[in-house]
């Protein structure tokens, strides 16, 4: 470029036509300046891709890292305490102030000989109401006599037998109760309605019967000498002296 010499400064703005073949048109700058960039090698690219993925993934390993020791804070929630609610208080009600008796004062013991207090104890005898016959006293003490008595039990029991007919082939299923080893003549055959010709066919079959079991249950026991023996021939014995059909 040619030198240019430069105006004299008389205090007035000089505009001077610049010569296009000295200057850059797009940036400004003389044309002998400029600089002429250079594209990169192919070589200088792959090292910066390497170096770019290498510092990613330290990158990634650290973040993962610092993840993975972070500890966790758990965050708690303080709930409000329920308000206590005051319960209505209730009209006050006056209450009669009822005097007790006095309480009888312990009775000082002597420390040096202590004795017990006396017991009281409860009046058994009845007073005298008057003068009573003897034959009160004598029906009061046999009175207590029974009482004290030991009751005896009574053992029942339903027999059920299968009755001959006593004047022919028929069979009647008879029952009778047994009290204390004795047969109640009423109960025979009460298990057929009274007054029907069942009823009274089974009575008729039920004294046959009898007076053959006392006969055979007599020589069994005069046999065996055995006490059941002997328990069921009075038994039978018993009912065919005293049973009647006709009731």
């Amino acid at each position: 470029m040619e030198d240019q010499k430069r105006p004299e400064d008389d205090g007035l703005t000089h505009i001077q036509r610049l010569n296009p073949e000295q200057f850059d048109i797009v940036l400004g700058s003389p044309l002998g300046k400029r600089k002429v960039v250079r594209p990169a090698s192919a070589g200088s690219r792959g090292r910066n891709l390497i170096i770019l993925a290498v510092l990613g993934l330290a990158a990634y390993a650290l973040a993962t890292l610092f993840h993975t020791n972070k500890p966790t804070k758990s965050v708690v929630i303080a709930e409000p305490e329920p308000a206590e609610t005051m319960a209505p208080l209730e009209d006050a009600v006056p209450v009669a102030v009822v005097k007790s008796a006095a309480e009888p004062r312990p009775t000082p013991m002597n420390e040096a000989h202590p004795t017990p207090a006396p017991i009281e104890r409860p009046n058994t005898t009845l007073p005298a109401q008057g003068m009573v016959s003897q034959s009160y006293m004598a029906g009061f003490r046999a009175d207590l006599q029974h009482n004290n008595a030991p009751q005896r039990t009574v053992k029942v029991e339903i027999v059920t037998a299968n009755l001959r007919e006593w004047d022919g082939r028929n069979r009647y299923r008879s029952q009778w109760k047994v009290y204390n080893n004795h047969i109640e003549d009423d109960s025979v055959c009460f298990n057929f309605p009274g007054a029907t010709v069942e009823h009274r066919e089974c009575r008729k079959a039920a004294q046959v019967f009898f007076k053959e079991q006392c006969r055979e249950w007599t020589k069994r026991s005069d046999s065996d000498r055995e006490a059941q023996s002997k328990a069921t021939q009075q038994r039978y014995c018993g009912a065919a002296g005293t049973f009647n059909p006709a009731g």
